[in-house]
């Protein structure tokens, strides 16, 4: 496969000029790593729409060729149906992975095959953009209508896209979508391969499915992300407790979790957000909670000097349970704080 691979590119190029060639090969990465026509444009000393003009031209000479190459348009398109699997549509990636494994292709080897996807006209070619990763199929039908359940997914996620699906939600949408589009019952290697087509779903580690404007799935700073800790574990955290949760979060293998759950913190990092973001409540020795479960901020002395002063006298034990709702303290300890900051008298404290 391999020589055929290389016999059938040198076959295109044969009735190139050397210069062609040349601007051919580093367009697409072919020997070189690829070259913008800017780039390319400085080394021949020529304008970018100059290079882009004969870019063009060469092309629709090598298409000409495409569609007479015994190769191609046989064993090529075979081997590639064949990965394409039941759905006959994959992200270009994946047809990639399967070549690499299945032919052991190098990096310049799967460049020559992309440039085979970009000019035959048997394969639909979807180039990368955006909101897209490349994909493919060599049936023009499915080509299209993968567009319209691409096309349906975006807009049902831009409409909602503060709500959050778990992924076996997502799974059953699109396997609608492709049975009612495709007529197939599409595996669920399928539906991966598809859904990852997308750039803008996006997969939180806890297994929820989004829009990648949405906080929770694609979370843009530290803080949101504590907070989602914090939504998760429903109690009081101690820094270092969220610092390890980030840090097995980080260490999940999932292509669709967004490479934003990847970064990796410090203990002191994850403290200096908790000590620092109104949004989070000191509760103990090093515990925090969210401010938005009601939680009063500072101390417990703090708090108790805040109580005391409210209620001007309060009973002893009155004051401990109303304190331990919010501070994580031991009798002994608020025993030690009364005795020493307040006054006491017949189990009334008073400022």
């Amino acid at each position: 496969m391999k020589t055929e691979i290389y016999q059938t590119l040198d076959d295109l190029l044969s009735s190139l000029t050397e210069r062609e060639n040349d601007i051919i090969k580093r367009r697409f990465g072919i020997g070189y790593e690829p070259h913008s026509l800017e780039k390319i444009g400085d080394h021949y000393g020529i304008t970018r729409e100059r290079v882009r003009q004969i870019q063009e031209r060469v092309l629709e000479r090598i298409r000409e060729k495409v569609e007479k190459n015994k190769f191609l348009n046989s064993e090529f398109l075979e081997i590639l149906e064949d990965i394409l699997g039941k759905v006959k549509v994959k992200r270009e990636r994946y047809t990639f992975e399967k070549f690499k494994l299945n032919l052991s292709l190098d990096i310049t080897e799967l460049r020559i095959i992309r440039f085979f996807y970009i000019l035959h006209p048997q394969i639909y070619y979807h180039k990368e953009t955006k909101e897209f990763h490349p994909f493919l199929s060599i049936n023009q039908e499915i080509f299209e209508k993968t567009k319209i359940v691409i096309d349906h997914f975006k807009k049902l996620l831009i409409k909602k896209w503060r709500k959050t699906w778990q992924e076996q939600e997502i799974l059953d949408i699109l396997s609608h979508e492709i049975k009612n589009h495709f007529g197939v019952e599409p595996d669920v290697d399928d539906l991966y391969d598809l859904l990852k087509i997308y750039k803008f779903i996006r997969k939180n580690p806890l297994g929820e499915i989004g829009h990648i404007l949405n906080n929770k799935v694609v979370p843009s700073s530290l803080k949101e992300k504590i907070k989602i800790i914090f939504e998760l574990e429903k109690r009081p955290l101690h820094f270092n407790e969220i610092y390890q949760k980030l840090k097995e979060l980080s260490e999940i293998e999932d292509e669709l979790v967004d490479p934003a759950w990847k970064k990796n913190y410090t203990p002191q990092s994850v403290h200096n957000i908790l000590v620092a973001t109104p949004d989070f409540v000191l509760y103990g020795r090093g515990k925090y909670v969210p401010r938005a479960w009601g939680y009063e901020p500072g101390t417990a002395l703090d708090f108790m000097k805040k109580i005391v002063k409210k209620y001007k006298e309060i009973n002893l034990d009155k004051l401990y349970e109303i304190v331990k709702k919010h501070k994580e303290i031991s009798k002994n300890t608020f025993l030690i704080y009364v005795y020493k900051y307040f006054k006491v008298s017949d189990k009334k404290v008073r400022i």
